[in-house]
């Protein structure tokens, strides 16, 4: 298997493989799903009817339990093949209205096929020990009929005897008559076990073995619980699938996990058979390797027109300043960077409505230092009216906190016809470059220096300022740091004389201009 591509068991997989299905393949299985989902419902109708004859005795309740599961059952599989085939976005409130009422009939279902279930069980259990019970009965009236008819031809026996021993004739014809009658009625006992014995034959094959005789009652109620509810979701689980496929019928969007991926083509159009270029497009989703470039000639020649004209280069560095005769200045101050020390230009709109440039000179990495930040940095309504005032200005300050650099040679003045200071340069698309901090060690702007200190100088300033107060859990909360870090700032700036402490010595204060600072503290 090539890297990119992967088979179903898998969560990643081809683009490509993914293809649509036609529109009357969706049809087709939205149809077997309606009908899987129509003989579910049927089934759980089922279980509806017999616990309303089961469970109801008098006959208008009985009607009445069978209507609603009509009306709950329908309405459930309605509710989630409709939910299927409403838009996902649009339509979500219906949506999820429609899951709601499919899930709460659902629970109801559940509940009644539970009881079910459980009389259906339970009357099958009961009817079963009814039988054995009948059959023991039964068995012990034919051995106590057949008991008794055992001593009466006993009896008749020793009747006869008897009468054969006698010697008076009326002796004998009464024993001979108590014989008879005593065989008569055993023969009479012997007729009545007969109609038991088929009672009893009757009654063994009505036998069956039941769920609780074989699995316990537990086990069995679980079991009958789990195969009613299982029939009733497999109704739901159908009737959605089916809306899903219709849906993608009728909308041309392909079903997946109610999200759409988008419109297709007509379905007919996918029945075209397709050309070799076409077929062999979407075979390949993604190139693992790099194919080798094949020369087309032929293409070169119609690509040109397409080429965008190159838009006028806007004049480097050096020539601004030496059209402007201002030194060329040194690389970055803060990290002495040579490799980035580029120049950012910066339009602003000024109150007569003219555009006014300011560059930064310093690095990307060190655009955020707060020290050179204020210096080179110039809000619109601070810049001044005149021409070149704002990049005047702005080099000059810069200029100051810094060494000057040897003059660069001057270039030659170009042509007013095509002044190289542009003050409306086109617009471009500026990636926005992210914060970072120098590192020293293993801190990482956590100290004082010039380059581990950028936090402690925007600490410094805004405490200068009186935006905050010169206390631990308030610079903890405005630029964060461990307490140790804190502490370093607030030594540092009482070194400097920016702060000083209280008379009760528990907190920092700003220090008083007309207070002297003591370089030893």
């Amino acid at each position: 298997m090539s890297e990119g591509e992967s088979t179903m068991l898998f969560k990643t997989y081809a683009p490509g493989s993914d293809a649509d299905l036609p529109r009357p393949i969706y049809a087709l299985l939205g149809v077997v799903a309606g009908g899987f989902g129509f003989w579910a419902s049927v089934i759980t109708l089922r279980y509806f009817e017999h616990g309303a004859q089961a469970l109801e005795a008098d006959e208008a309740a009985r009607a009445l339990a069978l209507a609603a599961a009509w009306m709950f059952v329908a309405s459930e599989m309605a509710g989630f093949g409709m939910a299927a085939f409403l838009p996902v976005r649009k339509m979500w409130a219906q949506r999820w209205k429609l899951f709601s009422l499919a899930g709460a009939v659902l629970v109801l279902e559940v509940c009644t096929i539970v009881v079910v279930q459980m009389s259906i069980t339970k009357g099958a259990d009961m009817s079963q020990q009814a039988a054995t019970t009948r059959a023991q009965d039964l068995r012990a009236q034919i051995a106590k009929i057949e008991a008794n008819a055992a001593q009466l031809r006993a009896n008749a026996e020793n009747q006869t005897k008897q009468a054969e021993a006698a010697k008076s004739a009326w002796a004998r014809v009464l024993a001979a008559s108590e014989a008879g009658a005593a065989a008569r009625d055993a023969a009479r006992l012997d007729e009545s076990t007969a109609a038991l014995y088929a009672e009893l034959g009757k009654t063994e094959s009505d036998k069956r073995p039941t769920i609780i005789g074989m699995i316990g009652e537990g086990y069995a109620l679980a079991y009958v619980v789990a195969r009613g509810v299982l029939v009733s979701v497999a109704g739901l689980v159908f009737f959605g699938v089916a809306g899903a496929m219709w849906r993608a019928v009728f909308t041309g969007e392909a079903p997946s996990m109610g999200r759409s991926t988008g419109k297709r083509s007509p379905w007919w159009q996918l029945l075209k058979p397709k050309t070799r270029a076409q077929a062999s497009a979407p075979a390949q989703p993604e190139q693992p390797a790099q194919p080798e470039p094949q020369p087309q000639p032929e293409q070169q020649p119609k690509q040109q027109p397409k080429q965008q004209p190159k838009q006028p280069e806007e004049p480097t560095t050096e020539e601004m300043l030496s059209h402007m005769q201002i030194p060329i200045p040194k690389p970055c101050p803060v990290c002495q960077s040579t490799r980035r020390a580029n120049i950012e230009h910066r339009a602003f709109k000024l109150s007569d409505g003219s555009a006014k440039h300011l560059m930064s000179l310093v690095c990307d990495d060190c655009r955020h230092n707060p020290d050179y930040g204020h210096d080179i940095s110039l809000k619109p309504q601070d810049l001044p009216d005149t021409e070149h005032g704002a990049l005047l200005e702005a080099i000059t300050r810069w200029n100051a906190s810094t060494p000057a650099a040897p003059a660069a040679p001057a270039a030659p003045t170009p042509a007013p016809a095509q002044p190289l200071l542009k003050l409306n340069p086109p617009k471009t698309k500026r990636t926005m470059q992210r914060r970072t901090s120098a590192s020293v060690g293993a801190k990482v702007d956590t100290g004082t220096g010039p380059l581990d200190g950028y936090r402690y100088r925007r600490v410094r300033a805004a405490v200068k300022a009186g935006k905050l107060r010169p206390s631990i859990r308030a610079i903890q909360a405005a630029e964060g740091g461990s307490a140790d870090t804190v502490r370093g700032y607030i030594a540092e700036m009482i070194r400097e004389g920016v702060i000083t402490e209280t008379p009760d010595g528990r907190s920092w204060q700003l220090r008083p201009t007309d207070e002297p600072v003591n370089p030893t503290a």
